[in-house]
């Protein structure tokens, strides 16, 4: 397969330092490198993150920052239609007034701006602050309000600075259960949640019988493989109801499998609607309900010199 490059100058999209995006990376994608840093944080799906002839494993809640002219690309899963990314472009001049404080608090950053690292791999917190600030300045990239370019370069300090204080170790990975077999199990679902999974399927992984792999999910996690897999769904379909404005038909779309099924199963399992748990818990609507600070705001920092 012939891999294209393509390069990214800041300039032909922001007249500004700064400029961030909502994405697809595709199978087809080319090789990307850009005249400026880049944070790419993985929103939806999974695939493999390819930079300087390595791979790292890209799951969801990943971000990596890479320093300019380093070229990358993202590669789904096979059976993913795509990775869904949020995407930050940045000038240095863009974080000039923090920029010695980062230097001096976080030496990984400090390699990496020098070229001693070719990316930072960073893993998002559990209640997904990271995500959340992300969202938060697409959100303002996208309106037509004055100073928008102050409130979006306000985040940017605060997502820098959550990002370095969750770098990954290249051994690092989420333990889903101490039970090393239920472990493996979870991480089997996990990379195929958006696709079809099942009993079957997750028995020949584990190489051992479907009842066998049943009574494991039942013992450990009292429930059955299906209804584990349906939870996760219908946890997956809550958070981007609450966090994105994404149209529900889009949002069943990114399962593969039947909409109205889907439908179904979120009713069942929430007592409502996806509509109804969107007009209940979306951000814009209640936006209180998530904060970065903890006091209830996200409250950027702009600076005013």
């Amino acid at each position: 397969m012939v891999i294209f490059m393509k390069y990214i100058h800041l300039a032909d999209h922001t007249e500004s330092d700064l400029y961030i995006f909502h994405d697809m990376r595709k199978i087809a994608n080319p090789v990307y490198a850009a005249d400026c840093c880049e944070v790419l944080y993985i929103a939806h799906g999974t695939g493999i993150f390819e930079i300087n002839d390595t791979e790292r494993t890209a799951s969801e809640g990943d971000i990596f920052l890479t320093p300019p002219r380093t070229s990358h690309r993202l590669i789904p899963n096979q059976d993913l239609r795509g990775v869904e990314i949020y995407c930050c472009y940045f000038a240095e001049t863009a974080i000039s007034a923090i920029y010695s404080d980062l230097e001096e608090a976080f030496s990984d950053f400090s390699d990496l701006m020098k070229q001693k690292t070719p990316y930072l791999h960073a893993a998002d917190t559990q209640n997904k602050e990271i995500r959340d600030i992300m969202v938060r300045m697409i959100d303002e990239q996208t309106t037509i309000l004055p100073c928008r370019r102050n409130v979006i370069g306000g985040y940017l300090p605060i997502l820098l600075v959550k990002l370095l204080r969750h770098i990954k170790d290249s051994g690092d990975e989420k333990i889903y259960s101490h039970n090393l077999m239920l472990d493996t199990a979870i991480r089997y679902i996990h990379a195929r949640l958006y696709s079809k999974v099942s009993l079957a399927d997750i028995a020949a992984h584990l190489k051992v019988s479907p009842s066998y792999t049943c009574r494991l999910f039942q013992k450990h996690l009292g429930m059955t493989t299906a209804q584990y897999i349906h939870f996760l769904r219908v946890e997956k379909v809550k958070d981007i109801l609450k966090n994105t404005d994404r149209p529900i038909n889009r949002i069943t779309d990114m399962f593969l499998m039947d909409g109205d099924y889907l439908r179904q199963v979120f009713k069942r399992e929430t007592g409502m609607t996806m509509q109804e748990y969107r007009d209940r818990y979306n951000y814009k609507y209640h936006p209180a309900a998530k904060s970065v600070s903890g006091s209830g705001k996200l409250v950027p920092f702009i600076n005013e010199s």
